[in-house]
């Protein structure tokens, strides 16, 4: 019995010098490389990189002052970014921001702690005036910052869409770490500890 007899193939025998079995074997490795380019990711596209400043406060915690980031989704789609238990020491005079690399639906963030530079700063319970010095010396005092002990920083991520993304927060002042997905619908809110 000839598959093609114009060709003069038998059905069983060997086609090139492979047996059917090894044909087989061929036409599903084929397939599987196939199946395997299509279903290979396309790479992870571009890096956006933003820088947030977060607007320092003195807040009450109920767990003390325990590092932690809570994420929470507004209605417009930014997510408002609250990190807790700032270092001891760190006053409203300090700057507390956010270097924030997106790529797709990877936020990767990395905190940067700037203390307060104590020569332009006052603490607050002390009057300037009752000290004697010059009228200049006065006059820089009174024209810097009252500073006041600070633990929250609170910052405002926008423009996300609504989808799930992965957040890694590093904090390398304080060596801590988080990381949650996070689904950015409104209304939601996720507290993880840095640890």
């Amino acid at each position: 019995m000839y598959i093609l007899t114009y060709l003069n193939i038998p059905l069983f025998t060997t086609f090139w010098g492979l047996s059917p079995t090894e044909w087989y074997i061929i036409f599903f490795m084929l397939a599987a490389m196939a199946v395997a380019a299509i279903a290979m990711p396309k790479g992870n596209g571009p890096a956006e990189t933003g820088f947030l400043t977060g607007e320092l406060t003195l807040e009450p915690s109920p767990e003390g002052d325990k590092p932690a980031v809570t994420f929470e989704c507004r209605a417009d789609g930014a997510i408002v970014i609250r990190r807790t238990g700032l270092p001891a020491g760190l006053t409203s005079g300090a700057t507390v921001a956010l270097a924030v690399t997106r790529v797709k639906f990877d936020i990767s963030i990395e905190e940067r702690i700037t203390p307060a530079d104590p020569r332009h700063s006052f603490p607050a319970d002390a009057d300037p005036r009752r000290h004697n010095a010059p009228q200049s010396a006065l006059s820089a005092v009174l024209d810097s910052e009252i500073v006041t002990p600070v633990n929250t920083a609170i910052f405002v991520l926008p423009g996300l869409a609504a989808e799930r993304y992965h957040f890694k927060y590093n904090s390398d002042p304080t060596s801590t770490y988080c990381a949650l997905t996070f689904r950015n619908t409104p209304g939601l809110t996720a507290t993880r500890p840095l640890t």
